[in-house]
């Protein structure tokens, strides 16, 4: 029967030696708005931020795992978007989606590699393939409207640098 939801959690710890680790601590946790459990995170540096690649897998209905991005100034604090929009789904007949470490810039677009598996996550019969998702150079979200003119409302935000860039057509 369907498992329930163990809660599962993001931590981080260090080590110099591989012996002798720092106190593990709790960086991503679920919240009312996860039912899935959060699985895994692979996080690389891009631009001023860090981007996390989080794995979550829904345990009680479907055994898939997809990617939701999250973002974070020091890797520690992360933020998630209101609506946890997947980053990366799984095909219509894939179960698993599990990235590499971080996108590959080739001139004005990113690519970001990663694997799909065929079978749920406790199966022992199940392929894997490997695909490449791309997307402009920073791509990872965007505004979009038709050809009428129009604004963007945000809320009120503190600079971090003297200058802003925005990138627009």
């Amino acid at each position: 029967g369907p498992r329930t939801n163990t809660r599962r959690k993001v931590a981080y710890s260090e080590s110099a030696d591989l012996v002798h680790w720092s106190e593990v601590q709790s960086i991503v946790l679920p919240d009312e708005l996860d039912e899935d459990d959060l699985y895994g995170m692979t996080v690389f540096r891009y631009a001023d931020y860090y981007l996390g690649q989080l794995e979550r897998h829904d345990d009680n209905r479907t055994e898939k795992i997809d990617i939701e991005l999250l973002w974070s100034r020091d890797g520690f604090h992360w933020s998630r978007h209101p609506q946890r929009p997947a980053y990366i789904s799984p095909s219509d007949r894939g179960y698993m989606i599990l990235p590499a470490p971080g996108p590959v810039a080739h001139g004005a677009d990113m690519s970001t590699y990663y694997c799909e598996y065929d079978g749920p996550h406790d199966s022992t019969e199940r392929d894997m393939r490997a695909y490449v998702a791309k997307l402009r150079l920073d791509g990872f979200y965007s505004l979009s409207t038709d050809r009428r003119l129009g604004g963007v409302l945000t809320r009120p935000f503190t600079m971090q640098s003297p200058s802003i860039a925005i990138n627009a057509r």
